[in-house]
C-alpha cells in the first residue's frame, strides 16, 4: 500500500502549511498558490513511485484540495473591516492576567474585541456590561518582539481592540462561564498546591505559574496543555462505561465536547477532539481510518476555520506531537506507548527551543515514564479530589494522598534534572534530520516499499521544518 493510499490528506496539509509560509513572506496570493502546487506535486511524485500508483482521480483530488487552501487563506487573512466606535450591552467571554494588567475579551455589537484594563478592575467571565468606546486595529509585534499579538488574537476569533470610555457592570457571571468560575474557585480553595495546579490545567486549561515553570524545567510541559492525552483519557473513560451500545457514540461525543469547552477550547484540545470524534464516527460506520490521516484532517479543518492557528505555538506543538504519535506503528504494541514520550520530545524540540530558548535534555529521560505515569496520576488525582471539593469530612486527607504522589514525581524529576544539562537553542536542521530518519524507520517497520517510505518520511519532515 502506498503512502498516499494510507494518508492522502497529509500532502494537502503540507501544501497548506507551505502556502502559509510563502504568504507570510511575500503577502502574495499568487506566490502562495504556486508554493502549494510545488509542494503537493513534489510529494505526489514521491508517494507515487511504487507498484501501486495512486489513481489519477485521487491525485487530482489531492491537488485540488491543496490549491483550495491558498485561495481560502487570501480571503480569510485579509484585514477585517472595523467600526471606529461601538456602544451597547456586551458579554465578557474571557478574563485573564496579562503582565501587570488584565486582558478581557468582550462580545459587543456582534464583534469579539479585546481590552486591557488595570489589574484592580476584575470582572468575571459571563458578566454583562454596558460598554462604550473606540475600536482600534490589533497591534502587531513591536521592535525586538517575536510574539505577534494580532495573530494570537485572530486565532481566538478576536478582530479588534476596544478602548472603553464607559464600562458599567450590569450583572455578574452567568451560564457556562459561571459554572466554570465556580469550579475554579473550589479547586483553588480546597486542594493542596500540586493537586490543585495539575487539576486546574487538566480540567480548566489554566496554568499555575510555579508548576508550569517546574514542568518546563523537566521537559514535560506538554502534560499541562490540554491535548490528545487529556481528551483521550476523558473519551476512554466514557467509552469504558458505555461500551459498544448506541450510547457509545452519543455519550462520548457529548462528554468530549463538553470537556473541551470546559478546558477553554485551545487549539490542541480542538485538534484532539476532532480526531477522536472522527474515530468514533468511523468506528460506528465500521471504518475507523488511519491515525496520520485523521491528524491531517483535523489540522486542515482548524486551518480552514482560522488560518491564524498556523502561527500559534500551541497548534504547532500539538500537530507535530500528534503526527509523531500517529506514526508509531500499531504492531509495536506496548513498546510504542513507552516510546511515545521521547519521540514527542525529539520532534517538538525545535519549536520548544524557539519559544523558550532551551530544551531540557532531561525530558528525553523523564518522558519515558511521564505519559504512562500521568495516565494513572491524573485520573487518580481527579477521583481523590472529589471528596474535598464536595466538602466531605476526610476529603483533605484523601487529596493529600494524591499530593504525595505528585511530590514524589517532582522529587524524582528534580533529581534527574540535576545530572542532565539543558540543551540551549538546538539546531532545527539537526532535529529535522532526526525527525526524517525516525519516520523513515517507522514507515519501513510496517512493510511499505522504500520509495513510499521515503515519501511519507519526507512529507512529515517537511511539515516539521516549516513549523520550526
Amino acid at each position: 500500500m502506498t503512502f498516499l493510499a494510507r494518508a492522502p490528506l497529509l500532502p494537502v496539509l503540507a501544501a497548506w502549511s507551505f502556502s502559509l509560509v510563502v504568504f507570510d513572506l511575500t503577502a502574495s496570493c499568487l506566490a502562495a498558490l504556486a508554493g502549494a502546487l510545488l509542494a503537493v506535486v513534489g510529494l505526489l511524485c514521491l508517494g507515487g513511485m511504487s507498484r501501486e500508483r495512486p489513481w489519477p482521480a485521487l491525485a487530482l483530488a489531492i491537488i485540488g484540495l491543496s490549491l483550495a487552501g491558498p485561495v481560502l487563506f487570501c480571503f480569510r487573512l485579509a484585514a477585517p473591516s472595523l467600526p471606529s466606535f461601538v456602544s451597547g450591552e456586551g458579554k465578557v467571554l474571557l478574563e485573564r492576567s496579562w503582565g501587570g494588567r488584565r486582558l478581557v475579551v468582550v462580545d459587543v455589537s456582534e464583534l469579539r474585541l479585546v481590552s486591557f484594563v488595570p489589574a484592580r478592575r476584575t470582572v468575571a467571565a459571563g458578566s454583562r456590561l454596558d460598554l462604550e468606546g473606540k475600536v482600534l486595529p490589533l497591534r502587531g509585534p513591536r521592535d525586538g518582539e517575536t510574539f505577534d499579538f494580532s495573530r494570537w488574537a485572530r486565532a481566538r476569533g478576536i478582530i479588534g481592540e476596544f478602548s472603553p470610555s464607559r464600562w458599567d457592570l450590569l450583572s455578574g457571571g452567568s451560564g457556562w462561564h459561571r459554572w466554570r468560575g465556580a469550579l475554579e474557585e473550589r479547586l483553588l480553595l480546597n486542594l493542596p498546591p500540586l493537586v490543585r495546579g495539575h487539576l486546574l490545567a487538566a480540567w480548566l486549561g489554566l496554568r499555575d505559574p510555579d508548576l508550569a515553570e517546574s514542568h518546563r524545567r523537566w521537559g514535560t510541559a506538554h502534560l499541562l496543555a490540554v491535548s490528545g492525552f487529556h481528551v483521550g483519557l476523558v473519551a476512554a473513560a466514557v467509552l469504558v462505561l458505555t461500551g459498544s451500545r448506541r450510547e457509545g457514540l452519543v455519550l462520548p461525543s457529548l462528554a468530549l465536547w463538553a470537556y473541551v469547552l470546559l478546558a477553554g477550547a485551545a487549539a490542541s484540545a480542538l485538534r484532539a477532539a476532532l480526531m477522536i470524534q472522527l474515530y468514533l464516527v468511523g468506528r460506528r460506520l465500521g471504518r475507523p481510518g488511519g491515525g496520520i490521516n485523521a491528524v491531517a484532517l483535523a489540522g486542515l479543518l482548524l486551518l480552514a476555520w482560522r488560518p491564524w492557528w498556523f502561527w500559534d505555538v500551541g497548534w504547532r506543538l500539538s500537530m507535530t506531537a500528534a503526527l509523531t504519535l500517529a506514526a508509531l506503528p500499531e504492531n509495536l504494541g506496548a513498546r510504542s506507548f513507552l516510546l511515545a514520550g521521547p519521540a514527542v520530545w525529539l520532534t517538538t524540540a525545535p519549536l520548544s527551543a524557539g519559544t523558550f530558548g532551551a530544551v531540557p535534555l532531561a525530558g528525553l529521560v523523564l518522558n519515558l515514564a511521564a505519559l504512562p505515569l500521568f495516565g494513572l496520576l491524573l485520573p487518580l488525582a481527579s477521583v481523590a479530589a472529589l471528596p474535598a471539593l464536595w466538602g466531605w469530612a476526610g476529603g483533605p486527607i484523601v487529596a493529600t494522598f494524591a499530593e504525595d504522589l505528585f511530590a514524589f514525581w517532582a522529587w524524582a524529576a528534580d533529581g534527574v534534572v540535576r545530572f542532565v544539562p539543558a540543551l540551549v537553542a538546538p539546531s532545527a536542521l539537526l532535529f529535522s534530520a532526526a525527525f526524517f530518519v525516525f519516520f523513515l524507520l517507522l514507515f519501513r517497520k510496517v512493510g511499505l516499499p522504500s520509495p513510499a517510505a521515503l515519501g511519507g518520511a519526507t512529507s512529515l519532515a517537511l511539515f516539521c521544518s516549516l513549523l520550526s
